[in-house]
């Protein structure tokens, strides 16, 4: 098997894919299935993993096969358990839209949560969720790991160890914090369906303006030196066709050609999500074209969570409200209700790390996770809430842990107006350029401690 023949139809794959996917998604109309897209690529398949992990396991210290190991085999479990998500989707669109492509393969900082199912979908979906767990652990015990777990660590060359302590120490540093905001609702909440309502903040909305979405990430990103308005490589579609506060982007070539498709909407939600897909665009769009493919394509999914909740966490800023929106954005009582929601999404990542670790040891005791993290009923329902976020659950909360730090570390340097300061402007964009491959490489540049 040649490498460089691999890189080239792994590459042809994905311009093809986000290429369809953006198609879809766009213009809401059909083109090839999912499934013709990963027959058409070749790749994904027993064969190819099996001589990848014999190139790494040869050279132990070599970056790149390992990279393409990870990447063949996450995409190799995705369209092996198409049928299950499938399946999902015509019970319960949460996954993928009407079982053809799924917009979690877009790039995206978060999904809207979904309705709460009745009690006979529950159990339908319970059941369909457990086939395809059961579907994982065969896909993973055939590439030969003992659990999705064993795959992740070695395919990314993380200490699990290390990521449990690191989850564990992160809902004991908010614990404090949360719980007393959590207290301070009246009158209290009781389920985590509850919780979900309340954080959507609709009593804000009015202070986060559908109009003002775009302008807003223009003007933050146009003062720290980056003008997105002029920026070939990236075309920008306002689409009516997507469910109103979806942000989606499509790179089908790096860092030559990205599309990005949102549908404003009001509220806090909707303009954390397009501040984190902002995050997540600039390392693609800026991104030097002369770096390897490996550092253009396959960089440590962790950076994508890390840039998302960097931007992300503007919206916590009251300056950055008081300057970008009106002034009533700045209320004290605002500001307590948008720290409130960021300990959430922190300690959520964190206790999906740990159901994860959970369930890839056999135990699911997710109810008794959740309800110790989030201070709320857990009850059988809500298990829907997070079962689609598992794929990602590691890189998610090891990226949102690092982001939260750099951000507090570009307030420390440069003030709470540090995204119309020049100095981080050109920081930020020398970072962006330089195409960091692994999270690690963020930590020690930025002298973070996560």
């Amino acid at each position: 098997m040649d490498l460089a023949v691999l890189i080239k139809q792994a590459e042809n794959f994905l311009q093809s894919f986000y290429r369809n996917l953006y198609d879809y998604h766009h213009a809401n109309k059909s083109s090839m299935t999912i499934e013709q897209a990963f027959e058409a690529a070749g790749i994904f398949n027993a064969e190819t993993l099996t001589w990848l992990r014999e190139a790494v396991n040869s050279n132990p210290e070599a970056d790149h096969p390992r990279r393409l190991f990870r990447f063949i085999a996450t995409w190799f479990i995705r369209y092996n358990l198409l049928p299950y998500d499938q399946e999902l989707a015509r019970h319960y669109d949460q996954l993928s839209w009407p079982s053809v492509w799924a917009e979690h393969d877009a790039l995206s900082p978060n999904q809207p949560p979904p309705p709460r199912p009745e009690a006979p979908l529950l159990a339908k979906l319970a059941a369909i969720y457990e086939r395809r767990w059961q579907g994982l652990n065969e896909l993973v015990a055939r590439l030969g790991f003992a659990n999705p777990a064993a795959f992740y660590a070695w395919s990314a060359g993380i200490d699990l160890a290390a990521l449990q302590q690191s989850a564990q120490a992160t809902l004991a540093e908010t614990q404090e914090a949360y719980f007393a905001a959590l207290a301070a609702i009246k009158p209290p909440l009781e389920d985590r369906w509850q919780l979900e309502d309340y954080l959507r903040g609709e009593v804000y909305d009015s202070y986060f303006p559908a109009a003002e979405v775009v302008p807003m990430v223009e003007d933050t990103l146009f003062h720290l030196g980056i003008d997105i308005t002029r920026q070939p490589n990236l075309v920008l579609d306002v689409s009516r066709e997507l469910p109103a506060g979806l942000a989606l982007a499509f790179p089908v070539r790096v860092p030559e050609e990205i599309y990005v498709c949102i549908s404003p909407k009001a509220g806090i939600a909707a303009f954390e999500n397009n501040l984190g897909l902002a995050g997540m665009v600039l390392t693609r769009l800026l991104r030097d074209p002369k770096l390897c493919w490996y550092d253009r394509r396959l960089f440590d999914p962790a950076l994508d969570a890390a840039y998302a909740e960097l931007f992300t966490s503007l919206v916590v800023l009251p300056d950055w409200r008081d300057d970008l929106l009106d002034e009533k954005a700045a209320a004290p009582e605002l500001q307590a209700f948008i720290q409130l929601r960021e300990l959430y999404r922190l300690r959520l990542a964190a206790a999906r790390v740990l159901f994860a670790l959970n369930r890839s040891q056999g135990q699911n005791q997710g109810t008794a996770i959740f309800t110790a993290a989030l201070g709320v009923t857990h009850d059988p329902s809500a298990q829907v809430l997070d079962m689609g976020h598992m794929r990602n659950a590691f890189d998610t909360f090891r990226g949102m842990r690092a982001g939260a730090q750099l951000a507090t570390k570009l307030v420390n340097t440069y003030g709470p107006s540090w995204y119309r300061n020049a100095d981080c402007g050109q920081a930020l964009r020398q970072l962006f350029q330089q195409g960091l491959s692994h999270l690690d490489e963020l930590v020690t540049r930025c002298d973070l401690d996560i």
